[in-house]
């Protein structure tokens, strides 16, 4: 990442071999500690319209290590724990999980689609 600068899912895939579930899993839970930020969002349907991801603060050599209960990600170079915030960055990444409450509102994003 600090070798790129801004870089895509794709190049990070290619370059460190690791496999794509488990890379956007660590690149969603750097975004949402802040060690990166979105420079360009998703464009669907669009050539090269790929998230082009910025990395916002360079700790230091040792890679950020996210925590198996969820709690966060470790940063070894200043020792210390970065716990995920109770409301995630709006780059675009959050998806509206809210329940369509009644039928009227359903059939008014149906509309909208159509």
């Amino acid at each position: 990442m600090r070798v790129f600068k801004r870089f895509t899912l794709a190049d990070l895939e290619y370059s460190a071999e690791i496999n794509e579930r488990n890379l956007r899993t660590y690149l969603h839970a750097l975004h949402r500690t802040g060690f990166l930020h979105i420079e360009r969002p998703k464009r669907n349907g669009r050539p090269m319209g790929h998230v082009v991801w910025r990395l916002a603060c360079g700790a230091g050599p040792l890679a950020p290590i996210l925590r198996r209960d969820g709690t966060g990600v470790y940063d070894p170079n200043t020792d210390r724990l970065i716990p995920y915030p109770a409301n995630p960055p709006g780059d675009q990444l959050s998806v509206s999980t809210q329940p369509v409450d009644t039928v009227s509102e359903a059939e008014h994003h149906v509309r909208i689609r159509r």
